[in-house]
């Protein structure tokens, strides 16, 4: 019965519905509202299950996503058919392609300083000069070296062998 009424007092407040056929789509551009979603473990798996819910996609909508007890809110920027851009799209048996736009909320970490470059230091006396001393390379990189090495190697050896 409520959603009977509310559906009568809609119809009362001068609220209309057309129907109109729209075209599959190929594309949509969607932006969450909060860098939260972006960090679920898998958020375009989510997405593509939690989209199955909807028929049509309106650029400038907001539409709402629940996924581990936790309500996120996502824009649509942009949608296209594959004769271009347009205002809304059919996603029901379609395959479309999801861009993300940066989340509303989303501020761009700082960028590290750089660090100055190491300079000759220069002796009074005889004229000779020395270099300041020069830190070793980390263990940390020899170790990322070396896997990039034997991924290059391995590919070598996977190359030869095909």
């Amino acid at each position: 019965y409520p959603l009977c009424a509310l559906a009568v007092s809609a119809l009362d407040l001068g609220c209309h519905s057309v129907s109109v056929t729209l075209q599959k789509g190929s594309f949509v551009r969607l932006r969450p509202q909060t860098a939260e979603f972006i960090d679920i473990a898998n958020p375009r798996v989510v997405l593509e299950r939690q989209l199955r819910n909807f028929s049509a996609l309106t650029k400038g909508d907001t539409i709402m996503i629940n996924y581990n007890r936790k309500t996120f809110l996502i824009d649509i920027m942009d949608v296209a058919t594959r004769s271009g851009p347009t205002d809304a799209i059919s996603i029901v048996e379609t395959d479309v392609e999801v861009d993300f736009a940066a989340p509303l909320d989303y501020v761009e970490p700082p960028k590290p300083e750089p660090k100055p470059a190491v300079q000759p230091v220069v002796s009074g006396g005889g004229g000779a000069s020395s270099a300041a001393p020069v830190a070793a390379p980390k263990a940390e990189d020899k170790k990322a070296k070396k896997r990039s090495l034997n991924l290059q190697s391995s590919r070598r050896s996977a190359d030869t062998r095909a």
